[in-house]
């Protein structure tokens, strides 16, 4: 599969995934009860994650495809990541976007999945892998993933008491125990043109791009002090959380919030 989309697959191997861990998580909200919206009810969602990179010829069509199904489902509660990843690097185009911790994140499905090779595109819709990457095979497993039962609501907000660049505001209920909180700063309409590598000479156009990453053990609620790495543009950036198992085969619960708040 890897060799027909035109990446030739890398090794996998038992990474730990989850991005960074230094945050600020309080246990309280911060400010007046008077600024928390009332809860989010417990709803189906479908949590999109695209692994991709700037360095594999394979990875622009889906990119293409990814955007066309944020628009598709635009207002619904369906959430997209993009999660670069950094080993397609040596090719000689190394991926601002890229991480390691987002490849060992990749690493890590594959293996919860019993699967012994990574490879770019790969698409998943809460947690399930969609080989070849298809906005119809997509729209298939984002349309059932709407009719689920949900145990997780996730509410978020902004504390207008807290100075910090971004200060996330958050409940989380029904969080089962050993299971994991995640937050994600996604940014999205960022352009790049490799000169070198497989897309070397073309425009690149990035959505839901994972900026920053969190992951915590649950707490029923709290404030998230994001860290905004320079350039992006918060008009065009959301704050994703979601609450997922430790082996990440089950996603239990997701919210999402515009980094603004809206005027």
């Amino acid at each position: 599969m890897a060799a027909a989309i035109g990446c030739t697959p890398a090794s996998s191997n038992d990474g730990t995934g989850g991005g960074s861990l230094s945050a600020t998580v309080g246990s309280g909200a911060g400010g007046s009860t008077s600024a928390e919206p009332a809860s989010e009810p417990a709803a189906p969602f479908a949590l999109v994650e695209l692994f991709t990179s700037e360095g594999c010829s394979s990875c622009p069509p889906v990119e293409d495809r990814f955007a066309e199904l944020e628009a598709n489902y635009m207002g619904q509660r369906v959430f997209f990541l993009a999660w670069h990843v950094d080993y397609w690097d040596y090719l000689g185009w190394p991926d601002v976007y890229g991480s390691e911790d987002y490849a060992n994140r990749q690493r890590s499905y594959a293996s919860a999945f019993g699967a012994t090779t990574i490879f770019t595109p790969d698409l998943r819709v809460n947690t399930l892998t969609q080989q070849p990457p298809s906005v119809a095979l997509s729209a298939s497993s984002i349309d059932a993933a709407l009719t689920q039962d949900i145990p997780v609501a996730i509410t978020m907000w902004h504390d207008p008491h807290v100075s910090d660049p971004l200060p996330v505001a958050f409940r989380v209920e029904g969080a089962p125990p050993g299971s994991v909180l995640n937050f994600a700063l996604v940014e999205s309409g960022m352009v790049s043109e490799p000169t070198a590598g497989e897309n070397a000479g073309a425009t690149l156009a990035h959505e839901n791009v994972v900026r920053v990453h969190y992951a915590f053990e649950p707490v029923k609620r709290g404030l998230l002090s994001v860290h905004v790495p320079e350039g992006v543009v918060l008009d065009n950036a959301q704050v994703v959380a979601w609450v997922q198992s430790q082996d990440l085969l089950t996603v239990y619960g997701a919210g999402m919030l515009p980094a603004l708040p809206s005027e």
